[in-house]
């Protein structure tokens, strides 16, 4: 749309821009039909990072249809387009949900976990870009991380903050809650025939699983490796590299599964605590931070052990308590799921009329 704000782009991104005679929004709709991404996906190079040049670019074939025909087609779109944005307005991300449902509940303020800051976990990478920032802290509390941590992610004002809310209401650890020890799984023998999902750190999504063109191994594999076996209402938790690490999912699924050794595999007993209250908790600001705080590494190769998930605490609530905030975030995050369904059928309706006009 038309902006007043100057705008570079960068190596990733191409500019298509057409002639006069030509109407730019009407190419713009078309480029969003299977018609053209079929091209632009078989006209692409590269398996882990697909990429098209200019020159491919401008050898996708596209109908040649009269501008006044191209005019109509728009009129009739803009008002689908505007019932779109309408929708897309009242999207919410879903780490602002769990955050506000949490906040609310702990008393305090709902953007903290914007205030917190990018770091290095996946938790993190939705919060505002970190500033220089300094401040003191005095010499015992250095003894209150258990290997006397010298850390700004330790000792920060916001972790201390943080911690000081959650402290409030009364905690316990994951390891006073699991019905087995936290274990990571194995390295998965791959098989182009296998019989059960290998689940990686990219099968991970942070609020649900991905299964395309996911590896697999075979059935005999997975029985042999019992430890590493994903079982339905497991906690699974990314505990390696940058950005991927801290990515946390709650396995509802029947299928079988096998986890690679990049992944922690959080058992509950389910008799005194809820695992999907736990794994919304650990995306929350409130675990998140302690994520954030116990890594150890730098760069890339970044680690998050057993032991520093097993200390971590979490909120002593009831069951009923646990429920209830349960409850309240997936009843707003199923109402997303409903918005996304209501833009993807008005953006088929768009489609349709493209593809009605190229026949």
């Amino acid at each position: 749309e038309k902006s007043d704000d100057e705008t570079l782009l960068n190596q990733r991104v191409g500019l298509l821009r057409c002639k006069e005679s030509i109407n730019q929004k009407f190419i713009y709709y078309l480029t969003k039909t299977s018609f053209f991404q079929k091209q632009v996906l078989i006209n692409s190079m590269g398996k882990s990072q697909p990429n098209i040049s200019p020159f491919d670019i401008i050898k996708i074939k596209i109908p040649k249809i009269s501008i006044k025909k191209q005019n109509e087609i728009v009129d009739k779109v803009q008002p689908i387009e505007q019932s779109i944005k309408q929708f897309q307005n009242k999207i919410k991300q879903p780490l602002s949900i769990i955050n506000t449902t949490f906040s609310a509940y702990y008393d305090y303020d709902k953007n903290l976990w914007k205030a917190f800051g990018k770091g290095m976990t996946a938790g993190t990478q939705k919060s505002d870009e970190r500033t220089f920032k300094h401040y003191k802290i005095p010499v015992q509390d250095i003894a209150k991380s258990s290997i006397q941590r010298f850390s700004s992610r330790f000792h920060s004002p916001l972790t201390v903050a943080l911690q000081a809310a959650l402290d409030k209401k009364g905690t316990t650890k994951i390891k006073d809650i699991i019905s087995e020890p936290i274990r990571r799984g194995v390295q998965p023998k791959i098989e182009e025939e296998g019989e059960v999902n290998a689940v990686k750190t990219g099968q991970l999504k942070n609020g649900y699983f991905d299964f395309e063109d996911c590896d697999k191994v075979s059935a005999a594999y997975y029985e042999k490796n019992e430890k590493a076996q994903v079982k339905q209402g497991d906690v699974l938790l990314a505990c390696t590299g940058k950005v991927s690490l801290g990515k946390v999912d709650y396995v509802d699924f029947e299928e079988n599964g096998l986890a690679d050794g990049h992944i922690a595999i959080i058992r509950i007993d389910t008799k005194i605590y809820n695992p999907l209250f736990l794994a919304y908790f650990l995306r929350s600001i409130l675990g998140t931070y302690q994520i954030e705080r116990d890594y150890t590494g730098a760069t890339n190769q970044i680690e998050l052990y057993a032991n520093e998930i097993g200390n971590f605490k979490i909120p002593n609530l009831s069951r009923d308590e646990q429920a209830k905030i349960v409850t309240k975030i997936k009843q707003q995050l199923d109402t997303q799921k409903t918005i996304e369904q209501k833009i993807e059928a008005k953006q088929a309706e768009i489609s349709q009329l493209i593809m009605e006009a190229i026949q």
